[in-house]
């Protein structure tokens, strides 16, 4: 499934058949070899990655091909796709503003077994893993990325390259800011703000908005090396 805005569904919908890059080469990007594997109508051609250190080494079924900077050759070599695979967000911000500005088309990846609403809307470039399950008008942004078993309840927001690690837990109507990062298995409690690029430790529970740009750990979670109003 792809493009700005899609209507969401339970699996990528088949669409012609079509040569994929993937782009990125970490740990993260297994997990999305395999998405793309599950998604009718694409065809992996390759991985891309920073350097050429690891032209050759495979990524599940996949061969590091190609390096970041070759991504203006891609389109005349038949390649349209490219799925976003770095978990870093703002180099994923990056590499998803590179990618259309060399006529690339970033994908939206949605494993199988993933549950969510047809009402909710996702964004180009979004990579939705094993398990996870989205409520009621979930709406997620361009480039984000939700991990195995993560639960949005309903009118949950997630704005663009944020990321929602495994088993992580958000009540109704949680706003995620831009480039935001949630740590494994951290929960937030209902109406809650995370703000832009803000991070939120692993097991943490959020009960207080947190502001733009800031650390929270702990439960409840607690703003690091601060004494702000509302999260002493």
């Amino acid at each position: 499934m792809t493009g700005v805005g899609s209507r969401a569904t339970s699996g990528a919908k088949p669409v012609m058949n079509e040569a994929l890059m993937i782009v990125g080469a970490g740990g993260h990007a297994r997990s999305v070899a395999i998405l793309a594997a599950l998604t009718p109508g694409l065809t992996v051609v390759g991985v891309a990655d920073r350097t050429a250190a690891t032209l050759g080494e495979r990524i599940g079924s996949a061969q590091v091909v190609a390096t970041f900077a070759d991504m203006p050759r891609w389109r005349s070599d038949g390649i349209e796709l490219v799925a976003l695979a770095v978990g870093d967000n703002a180099e994923r911000e990056a590499l998803f503003n590179q990618a259309l500005a060399c006529g690339l088309r970033p994908v939206t990846l949605i494993h199988p077994s993933v549950i969510c609403d047809p009402e909710g809307t996702i964004g180009e470039g979004t990579v939705i893993c094993a398990g996870a399950i989205l409520g009621p008008h979930v709406r997620l942004g361009r480039g984000v990325i939700i991990n195995t078993g993560s639960i949005l309840d309903h009118e949950c927001q997630v704005d663009d390259f944020a990321q929602i690690a495994t088993g992580s837990r958000l009540a109704g109507r949680v706003r995620v800011g831009a480039r935001a990062f949630l740590g494994i298995g951290c929960a937030v409690i209902d109406k809650k703000r995370i703000g832009i690029g803000a991070v939120i430790g692993a097991g943490a529970v959020v009960i207080s908005d947190i502001p733009d740009g800031r650390t929270a750990v702990g439960v409840p979670a607690r703003l690091k090396d601060t004494k702000e109003d509302g999260l002493r």
